[in-house]
């Protein structure tokens, strides 16, 4: 039975009167049935008769049943579809994430309507079905609940929206079964309509349901530039979009994505960023090819901030090779005034996911009109990532980060062509040896829109450096093994011109550059050095091979020998964010010396008091020079930074054996070539006893004078 409903009217006067609090609420709150026909549905009026809905919900297994018209929001259609689409698991974790519980509660319905939509019609508790009229529209405006053999029915002017029940001048009828033979006769009348449309035999319309209306694309989504045609939709639009910002102010405290109001890219030092932007944005597509240190990120941010206002809504991705750069993309966003979404952050796959699709609810619900989400190049490659993404409507921004670590591999197999704006960002971006890699990324990401060289950088927006190569040469044993790897290569070097170059003789080419990248000799120079600069040695950084694990052990061997406060970042410790965090922090007060390191340091960790470098390996690539020189120029006024010091440990066959093979001197080319490159930029290069002094004498020694 009916209970409190003693003081119920037969009509209410909206605004003046109440009418959920008076009827609805109280009325639903002892139901055991609850069905609708409306011919104006939004979201909206379930915020307002939040505590009798969760009542009715959490009281009986019975189902809400609406009969609407195809004319819906477009947010409320994204929450339909999606509790239809959209795992009832997933959205079951998504509705606990919110609301802290599976409970339909009051305060869940008035702050995550949306997702409660999903959620019912994914536990199959709000069941819906569509009305198509031939030349007509379906309008009415009837609300029937039932308790036991009692009926209420509420019909009138009101649609099924925040405005009808709370704002527009509207009257509402009230029946009661239990009052009168009238009431109830209007009561069996309204009920036995709604059957006839429920069960699909009514003479007048066309009932499909929620699949089928979707499968067929019967549902008319529209939005303020193309409002359906009668007033009272409209109206009740524009009351939702507000009540959606309303929501918006309460449920979201990101902050709004601005630029920095103390960041200058027009004019000065770094007017280049603004230069930079602009070339993008011509496209929207395209890769930014500037120096290391010079402020790609920035100059990303600024571009993704200008492309937003261009866009009613727009979805941001932001991908970097490594855990380090994510923490960095991230710090940079905050000066932005944004907080971004980090997958990375959650230990399952399943949570991160579940993270991106919050995103992108946001975004379709217009809760949020833009979402940043900060992802690793592993989770950019993951199809279920790219499952999740490409289902949205919003527009995406991809911003790449160190793109040339996507040139081959899985990215390049499943490019993820559904994001429409694309911008690439490497300080290398053509891919050394290797020109079909270069083509993939061209064809994905755009041309290079935009170049600023180290050069551009150095006295702008990077400090100087002085260039101190340092001679080192092979032992004995060295040489012969280098003598004898270079004959097994010369034997299957026929292999290398298929199209899949032999694995053996890459291992053997592999071998052979470790010899130079781990010479012996080098740690002696390395020591030395050490001893001569121990009192002024601070902010200084030296890099290890790669290819061999143990030469960096002996690396922290000398230096805590010589009594260096140091610490080793690799990517066993980038892999461990806070641990980073305190190392870097240690370094940058002065607490730290040193850090040791692989190449986990070569691509875009910030550390502006970096003052000195000790490069005891180095590869071929080209990319890693500018990498590694960008990582130590970068200004920083906090320590008072001038200029930087570059020590480079250049290993050459001991002169002895110069003449003693005929491929000796490809050793002191391939040497050279990166002396060479290091000297053209350097303050010192043309001091006497500067780099081109040693290159002069390199070349007398090896070359005879050539």
């Amino acid at each position: 039975m009916f209970t409190n409903l003693e003081k119920i009217k037969s009509l209410y006067i909206v605004p003046r009167d109440n009418f959920p609090q008076a009827v609805l609420i109280p009325a639903l709150a002892h139901a055991d049935h609850f069905d609708c026909m409306m011919g104006f549905f939004t979201s909206g009026a379930l915020r307002e008769i939040g505590a009798g809905l969760a009542s009715f919900v959490n009281n009986n297994e019975n189902k809400m049943r609406l009969v609407i018209s195809p004319h819906v929001s477009e947010q409320d259609y994204e929450a339909i579809q999606s509790g239809l689409m959209t795992s009832a698991e997933l959205l079951t974790t998504n509705f606990e994430r919110l609301t802290g519980s599976s409970e339909v509660s009051k305060s869940a319905i008035i702050n995550h309507t949306l997702h409660c939509i999903s959620y019912l019609i994914s536990q199959d508790r709000l069941q819906v079905k569509i009305a198509m009229m031939p030349n007509a529209l379906f309008h009415p405006k009837v609300w029937m609940i039932t308790n036991g053999d009692q009926h209420l029915v509420a019909h009138g002017s009101a649609n099924m929206s925040f405005r009808a029940l709370k704002r527009n001048y509207e009257h509402i009828s009230i029946a009661r079964s239990w009052i009168s033979d009238s009431e109830n006769e209007t009561c069996n009348e309204f009920r036995n309509e709604f059957d006839l449309f429920w069960d699909d035999i009514h003479p007048d319309a066309a009932i499909h349901d929620l699949p089928s209306a979707i499968k067929e694309k019967l549902f008319e989504q529209y939005n303020i530039k193309n409002p359906p045609n009668e007033m009272d939709y409209e109206i009740a639009l524009n009351d939702e979009k507000q009540a959606e910002q309303d929501i918006e102010a309460e449920a979201i405290e990101k902050g709004i994505f601005n630029i920095p109001s103390w960041l200058n890219y027009t004019s000065g030092d770094f007017k280049h960023q603004g230069d930079a932007v602009a070339a993008w944005l011509e496209s929207s597509h395209g890769i930014l090819e500037m120096a290391t240190g010079s402020g790609k990120t920035i100059t990303a941010l600024i571009a993704a901030k200008k492309l937003s206002e261009r866009l009613e809504s727009l979805l941001i991705v932001i991908a970097a090779p490594f855990l380090p750069l994510i923490d960095q993309w991230v710090e940079e966003v905050l000066t932005f005034n944004f907080i971004p979404v980090i997958p990375g952050n959650e230990n399952s796959k399943r949570k991160k996911l579940i993270l991106v699709e919050e995103s992108l609810q946001r975004l379709r619900h217009q809760i949020s009109k833009i979402e940043i989400i900060v992802v690793t190049h592993n989770m950019l490659n993951d199809p279920a990532f790219h499952e999740v993404i490409k289902k949205s409507r919003i527009p995406k921004l991809l911003i790449g980060d160190e793109i040339h670590n996507l040139a081959r591999g899985l990215f390049a197999r499943n490019n993820p062509e559904f994001f429409e704006y694309r911008l690439g960002l490497s300080a290398t971006p053509i891919i050394q040896y290797d020109d079909d890699a270069t083509k993939d990324l061209n064809s994905f990401w755009g041309d290079i829109v935009y170049r600023y060289t180290l050069k551009q950088a150095i006295g702008k927006c990077l400090v100087p450096y002085n260039y101190y190569p340092t001679i080192v040469y092979l032992t004995e044993e060295e040489v012969d093994k280098w003598v004898e790897l270079t004959s097994k290569i010369k034997q299957n070097y026929w292999k290398v011109d298929l199209d899949e170059p032999d694995s053996y003789v890459k291992s053997l080419m592999k071998e052979r550059r470790l010899i130079i990248e781990v010479a012996k000799n080098k740690l002696k120079s390395l020591e030395k050095i050490l001893q001569e600069h121990h009192l002024d040695t601070k902010h200084a950084l030296i890099y290890g091979t790669d290819k061999d694990p143990e030469q960096l052990n002996k690396i922290n061997a000398i230096v805590r020998k010589l009594g260096f406060r140091y610490a080793q970042i690799t990517s066993q410790e980038s892999g461990k964010p806070l641990l980073v965090q305190d190392l870097f922090e240690k370094y940058q007060s002065g607490q730290l010396q040193l850090l040791t390191a692989k190449r986990v340091l070569d691509e875009g960790v910030n550390i502006p008091e970096i003052s000195t470098a000790f490069i005891l390996a180095s590869t071929t690539i080209e990319r890693q020079w500018v990498q590694r020189r960008g990582r130590v120029l970068r200004k920083c006024s906090k320590i008072n930074k001038t200029h930087s010091d570059i020590y480079d440990f250049i290993a050459l066959p001991p002169p002895t054996r110069a003449n003693v093979f005929g491929d000796a001197k490809k050793i002191v080319t391939s040497e050279l070539k990166r002396v060479l490159e290091f000297s053209k930029l350097a303050l010192n290069s043309s001091d006497p006893d500067g780099p081109y002094e040693t290159i002069k004498n390199i070349a007398i020694k090896y070359y005879g004078g050539e």
